[in-house]
């Protein structure tokens, strides 16, 4: 059981808020704490906003950061394998996030670009730096290192976007929607 703590503070009052993930594991009679799980920088991240773990990746969001971490999980041992960093101003990148074994997708609700459609020009700066932008979803495939192969641009506000993945692909190949 993993469990995010975006607004958690490493220290005192005046800390930022980086955020942390509690893991927790059956016991006889019901769960025990296993360790924390903490960002690798200390500014503000809100580290643990999403979670999604397939078993054996456990991949979280930190959206004030604008990054996802992956990290591989065997037993009380957990590893960071990548950050994966968006370049987007005040994107959320990583405010929900879903995996499936190889493939990550990954949202930002107010990523800024201008464009729509899929697979439409990523970095489209055509809206004013620092705006907040109708949001975006990136698919990314794995695993590492995890790259991006598919950019989704709504046309309209994302504004509560939430993210789930279909079961594996079939034998073709080819993800069942």
């Amino acid at each position: 059981l993993f469990v995010g703590l975006p607004l958690d503070r490493d220290c005192t009052e005046s800390c930022p808020r980086s955020g942390k993930v509690e893991m927790y594991r059956r016991a006889p009679d019901g769960f025990e704490f296993v360790r924390d799980i903490r960002p690798s920088n200390t500014e503000p991240a809100l580290f643990g906003a999403s979670l999604a773990f397939d078993g054996e990746r456990l991949a979280v969001g930190a959206p004030e950061e604008s990054a996802v971490y992956i990290y591989s999980v065997d037993d009380a041992e957990v590893v960071l394998e990548e950050r994966i960093p968006h370049e987007g101003i005040n994107s959320e990148f990583g405010f929900s996030i879903s995996l499936e074994g190889d493939l990550l997708a990954i949202g930002a609700p107010s990523e800024n670009n201008s464009a729509t459609g899929i697979d439409t020009e990523a970095f489209d700066t055509s809206c004013v730096q620092g705006d907040r932008g109708p949001g975006a979803v990136f698919l990314y495939e794995g695993p590492t290192p995890w790259r991006q192969a598919v950019y989704i641009k709504a046309d309209a506000r994302l504004a509560a976007m939430q993210l789930s993945l279909p079961g594996p692909a079939g034998a073709d190949g080819l993800m069942k929607f």
